[in-house]
């Protein structure tokens, strides 16, 4: 009986190292129980080891500051599950309940909170399904409004984002 060999330079450890990871995704996938329904705009929390700015992100989108329209507040239904701890955007849209009614998802990930500005992630659900722009916190109540209501598309906000993705309000005219 001859033993099957394999040609010089072949290296098992990167498949097994794939077989891994996606053993460990399926497994994750497997728990990770679908978002909540909600009729309220989601924002989910993908990052679990930064509490002190999670805390302070919360306090920034609660109290915007004075120069913003603080008649207004976003209706979001916060999710904080460890299970969604580093998980992206694919896998979250991929968890969304089928009745879930809004073109968009707010993720608040590791540069959200590492970022003094704390830019969240926001993903385009319909139109351009997976196209992303990033936010200040500032801004979250207006987008959250104009996209329920369709007063505006997701693209008008993402065409008008800074040069370096972030979103921080359309320019005075």
């Amino acid at each position: 009986m001859r033993l099957k060999t394999f040609p010089p330079g072949f290296q098992i450890r990167p498949t097994l190292d794939i077989l891994f990871r996606m053993t460990a995704l399926l497994r994750h996938w497997k728990s990770l129980n679908d978002l909540p329904g909600s009729s309220n705009a989601l924002m989910v929390r993908t990052d679990f080891g930064h509490e002190a700015e999670w805390q302070a992100f919360l306090e920034s989108i609660e109290n915007p500051g004075p120069e913003e329209d603080t008649d207004y507040r976003a209706a979001l239904e916060v999710v904080q599950d460890p299970k969604l701890d580093k998980l992206e955007s694919g896998p979250l849209m991929g968890a969304l309940p089928a009745q879930y009614q809004h073109s968009f998802l707010f993720v608040v990930d590791r540069r959200t909170l590492e970022d003094v500005e704390h830019p969240v992630l926001i993903i385009d659900l319909i139109n351009d399904k997976g196209r992303t722009f990033r936010l200040v916190p500032a801004q979250i109540h207006s987008i959250e409004a104009n996209l329920s209501l369709s007063n505006m598309d997701f693209f008008e906000f993402a065409d008008n984002a800074d040069a370096d993705g972030v979103f921080r309000g359309f320019p005075e005219s």
